[in-house]
């Protein structure tokens, strides 16, 4: 009797007992935590220390791979220093050396902006922070070193053509204007935009041109004048003397 009730023993299973029919986990409305514990989590949460930090040193992701840098300097190779002779020697032949911030700049966009700047004689141009730092240090363009950060791209051109830049550039809403060098003048974005507005260099000449003759041409009006009105008074006093003498001889006569 013990053996056949032994062969009829169940036994028992995870899967055929765990069997789950409470309802779904309340995830959107949870249930308000106790009073006591709300203030031990008050009492108890982490306090950040204040950030005193500017906008622009928040917003530089770069600046601890700069601070990195300059703790572990390491020596120029070879190639970074013919980098850095080409790059000095694009900015030295140029007139115009415009710094802008690329913000997400896929390369379709680069393509459209690369032959549209092409087309007014300007070439846009992808350097190393390093290699222009290495390139401008001692330089005319030393002044520039604060706007090599982040990813930038760089507007060259040998003529001063800042706005038919602007006019380009402003339809690319990737990529922000930080300043850049016009003239052997280091200028900020304001100061390239007045000088967009100002007419070009031939026209000015032009203008200067016009207000010289306008002088010299009155110059020559008024002593031509004077020479005019001398002779006139010449003759008039010639013409009245021979009267007077014509009028003394009739008299005699």
């Amino acid at each position: 009797m013990s053996l056949c009730n032994a062969s009829r023993v169940v036994v028992w299973t995870p899967v055929s007992a765990c069997v789950r029919t409470m309802k779904s986990v309340n995830t959107r409305f949870p249930k308000p935590v106790h009073i006591n514990r709300a203030k031990v989590l008050h009492f108890t949460r982490p306090i950040k220390p204040k950030d005193n930090r500017t906008m622009a040193e928040k917003c530089n992701l770069s600046q601890s791979k700069q601070n990195m840098k300059k703790l572990i300097e390491r020596p120029a190779s070879p190639i970074e220093e013919w980098a850095a002779r080409q790059v000095l020697k694009n900015f030295s032949s140029s007139q115009l050396v415009a710094v802008f911030h690329a913000e997400g700049l896929t390369e379709e966009i680069r393509l459209k902006l690369y032959r549209r700047l092409n087309k007014g004689n300007m070439k846009l141009k992808v350097y190393n922070n390093r290699i222009c730092n290495m390139a401008v240090q001692g330089t005319l363009f030393e002044n520039m070193k604060p706007l090599f950060v982040g990813s930038n791209v760089f507007v060259v051109s040998e003529e001063a053509s800042v706005k038919s830049m602007l006019k380009i550039t402003d339809k690319v809403p990737r990529i922000h204007l930080l300043g850049g060098f016009v003239i052997d003048r280091l200028m900020s974005p304001e100061d390239m935009r007045n000088f967009s507005q100002l007419p070009s260099l031939p026209m000015v000449q032009g203008q200067l041109a016009g207000i010289l003759s306008a002088a010299t041409s009155r110059t020559y009006h008024l002593l031509q004048a004077n020479q005019q009105r001398l002779s006139n008074n010449l003759s008039q006093l010639v013409k009245q003397g021979e009267e007077k003498k014509n009028d003394e001889t009739d008299e005699g006569s």
